[in-house]
Formats: structure tokens, C-alpha cells, sequence
């Protein structure tokens, strides 16, 4: 006779919360697909599975069919040492039950497809007392990179869709956007952060070296060392955004690295971010002196900091591999049809209007080029 288990790519207990209304637990199924709530019957069902094994023999016939369901839909198996078994069942500790199924499933699937990953910035600072607010709008995580559309392949039939720029592919873009509709959260892949000057292989090495264990949803993930999530925390606050960094965002970048308190000094040499957070340094500890900057000016600092979108994108082209400058080219100039309907704001526009939106866009940036520079 089969004895059952129950899996998943996570599961919370959400009797108590938000989403009390709609069942009692809310799971990811190791298949594709939203996830969903159980309650009535197939809760009771699914909580002796979790307690299990149960022993096909014990259940009602009634029950074997449930159970056949749950098992035909990824909820649950016959095979007691699935990978995926759900042994406890934990109400959620972030905000959004929502969003901790996020972190549960993109670890899930990335442990599947062997990719290394850790979870950056997030709820995880809140819970290192890097900052006050625990909420995040989407979710960050760290791979290596490469893995990066590696795991954009592999989370795109749970319904998330990489936003693709012309710079995709070519090291220039620090993360890639997985968009959806349906988990209400979207995903930021980064294979490196701006303003560390460690090579990019090596820095995810020594993030995945120096990180922690955390639990989201049931399933066990890592998330940066408080040290180093504070220089990320700070690096995403100092980094220029189309202009020269401001004081606001020096002020900012402060908080968590006082907060980490002098460890993070260690950490901004080991990442070579001394030059980004120098200012924000010598605020947090005004009591440590340093002669000179930790470490080089990083690559993208300067384009980063041009205000024009055109003159921005051609200090970008200098950092991208000739092989690869004429497909970014043609990109700039002319979009693909996703990222045209992006630039209008309208998905339904037809072809004829997107080829005029990227004519007018062509020739808007040839005129911001020739144009004297501010």
C-alpha cells in the first residue's frame, strides 16, 4: 500500500491572517503555476499529509480521491523522501504571505535548476535591524553571473517574464526585472551591485561564503551577513540615478552602515566599495579616519551619473564587448516590440504606430547627441 506526504514549493499557515477568509493554508505546488489556498476537506487532508506519512489503507475512498488530485497537482506524493516534503506548516513572518511564497518558490526553482542564489536587501534587513520598514515591493536576489537568465528561463512558466533591455547579456546591467501579473511581486536577478570594483564572479563568491541561513515559507535560503547586506543596502541608496549623487542620498546611505555598526568597514574594503560610500562612511563613523579611498572609482560610476538618456546609453557602449556593441546599437535605436509598447504605455498598439515611436525616438536621440553637453 502507498503512504502520502505532503509537497510543495512552500506552504504558510494562514488561519490567522490576512487571507483567513480564503482557506487555511496557502502553497506552491512544485508545478507550474499560482499558488493556491486549501481549505474544507483538503486542508484536513493536506495537514495529515504534512503529519504523515498516511497510509493509503486508512482513507476513506472519498479521501483517496482528494489526495489523487492533490498528488495529479503537485501537492502532494507517494514517494516519502521527495526532495520537496513538507514536514511543518509555519504561519508567514513576513508582511505579505504573498511575497514570502515568492522567496520560497524562486529558491525552490533555482535549486532545482543548480543555480546559487541569495536573497539581498528585503525583509532580511528589517530582521538584522539594518532599517525599520520590514515590507519590500518586489523581491531581490543575487546569482551568479550568466545565472541570471538562467533562472529567467526557468521561473518564466510560474509567470514571470524578464524585461529585456538592449543591454542584456553584455555585464552592463547590474540586475534583470522578471515581471507578472499574477504573484503580485516582481523579481530584481543581479549578478553584481553598482559601486563594488571586486569582480563580479568574486564578489557573489564571497556574498555566498560570508551569508546565513533563513526560512521563508518553510524552505531554507541564505540572505547576506548583516555586514554585508548593509553595504548593499547602502550601495543601492548612494548609487547615482541619472544625475551626481546627492547629499539626500549620502544621508540615506548612512543609516544602515551605522546601524551594521564598525564591522561594515571590513566589509565595504572585502566588496572594493570604499570609493562609492566613502562619504556615507565618514558619517556613519566620523571617529575613523581614513588618508584615501578603500578602493578605484568603479567602471559604471560616470555613466550612471549623465542625466541625458542618449549620452548615458553611449558611455555604456565604451563597457560593452565589440562583438556585441552592434546588436546593443540596433537595440537603442530600435526597440523590440515589448519594449516599444513599454515606451508608449500601451500593450495594444499596432505595428505601424510602433515603427513611428521608434523613428521619433531615433531621431529624438540623434538630436540629444549632437546636442551641446550641460
Amino acid at each position: 500500500m502507498s503512504e502520502w506526504i505532503a509537497i510543495g514549493f512552500g506552504a504558510l499557515d494562514v488561519r490567522r491572517g490576512q487571507f483567513a477568509e480564503h482557506g487555511d493554508f496557502l502553497v506552491a505546488s512544485i508545478s507550474a503555476g499560482d499558488p493556491v489556498f486549501l481549505t474544507g476537506d483538503g486542508a484536513r487532508l493536506w495537514q495529515a499529509l504534512v503529519d504523515g506519512p498516511v497510509d493509503d489503507a486508512s482513507l476513506t475512498a472519498a479521501d483517496r480521491a482528494i489526495i489523487a488530485e492533490m498528488a495529479e497537482a503537485g501537492f502532494a506524493s507517494s514517494d516519502v523522501q521527495h526532495p520537496h516534503r513538507i514536514r511543518a506548516v509555519q504561519a508567514p513572518w513576513l508582511t505579505s504571505a504573498f511575497h514570502e511564497l515568492v522567496y520560497s518558490v524562486v529558491q525552490s526553482v533555482a535549486q532545482e535548476n543548480s543555480i546559487p542564489l541569495v536573497f539581498i536587501k528585503g525583509p532580511a534587513l528589517h530582521a538584522q535591524g539594518l532599517r525599520d520598514r520590514e515590507h519590500s515591493g518586489d523581491v531581490d536576489c543575487w546569482v551568479a553571473p550568466g545565472d541570471d537568465l538562467r533562472l529567467a528561463a526557468a521561473l518564466a512558466p510560474w509567470g514571470w517574464d524578464a524585461v529585456i533591455s538592449p543591454f542584456t547579456g553584455t555585464g552592463v546591467p547590474h540586475s534583470l526585472t522578471l515581471s507578472t501579473d499574477g504573484w503580485r511581486c516582481a523579481i530584481d536577478v543581479h549578478t553584481y551591485f553598482p559601486g563594488m570594483t571586486v569582480a563580479p564572479p568574486r564578489a557573489f563568491a564571497l556574498l555566498q561564503e560570508r551569508s546565513e541561513p533563513r526560512i521563508y515559507a518553510g524552505t531554507s535560503a541564505h540572505v547576506p551577513a548583516k555586514a554585508d547586506n548593509a553595504v548593499i543596502a547602502a550601495l543601492h541608496e548612494a548609487r547615482p540615478q541619472h544625475q551626481a549623487v546627492t547629499s539626500a542620498q549620502i544621508e540615506r546611505a548612512k543609516d544602515p552602515l551605522r546601524r551594521a555598526g564598525h564591522e561594515v568597514i571590513d566589509a565595504v574594503e572585502a566588496y572594493g566599495a570604499g570609493f562609492a560610500l566613502e562619504l556615507a562612511l565618514r558619517g556613519a563613523f566620523p571617529e575613523v579616519t581614513r588618508s584615501e579611498s578603500l578602493s578605484p572609482t568603479p567602471a559604471d560610476w560616470h555613466w550612471r551619473s549623465i542625466t541625458s538618456g542618449p549620452r548615458r546609453h553611449l558611455a555604456a557602449l565604451r563597457l560593452v564587448a565589440w562583438r556585441d556593441r552592434p546588436r546593443v546599437i540596433f537595440r537603442l535605436l530600435w526597440p523590440d516590440n515589448r519594449s516599444a509598447q513599454a515606451l508608449a504605455g500601451d500593450t495594444t498598439i499596432a505595428a505601424p504606430r510602433r515603427a513611428a515611436l521608434r523613428l521619433r525616438r531615433a531621431g529624438r536621440a540623434l538630436v540629444d547627441l549632437v546636442r551641446p553637453a550641460p
